[in-house]
């Protein structure tokens, strides 16, 4: 089936309405610290709060053991905006807390919206 561009558009704006909650998504930057080295650092890198939606992914809940230490591994299906500037590797604030985005699937029919998996990692960081 093809879409117009209106019925597209109409789509998006109904997906956009029920993104009840925001994120900030960051990418990691390296800054000069003047002395010839570089630090990391992270930086925002759409203008301020994304509509967004996360939801639990309860199948991929765990407990890992990284060095010798026990770390939870708290997944989350994150859904932005079609056109969100979202890649793996970058992360998300979301209720204040940093969330790394593990995937992004932009793989499927009538780009509506912008699905990934975000981690946040409590024992470690």
């Amino acid at each position: 089936m093809v879409l117009s561009d209106v019925q597209l558009a109409n789509m998006r704006a109904a997906v956009l309405a029920r993104l009840p909650d925001s994120v900030e998504i960051q990418a990691n930057t390296l800054t000069s610290d003047g002395a010839g080295g570089w630090s990391d650092g992270w930086a925002t890198v759409a203008d301020g709060a994304v509509s967004a939606r996360v939801d639990p992914v309860s199948l991929r809940d765990g407990v890992a053991v990284e060095v010798g230490q026990e770390r939870i591994n708290d997944m989350r299906q994150l859904t932005v905006p079609y056109d969100a500037p979202l890649e793996a590797g970058e992360r998300v604030l979301y209720n204040g807390e940093a969330w790394e985005i593990m995937s992004r699937d932009d793989n499927h029919s009538w780009n509506v919206s912008r699905p990934a998996v975000i981690r946040r990692r409590v024992g470690f960081d």
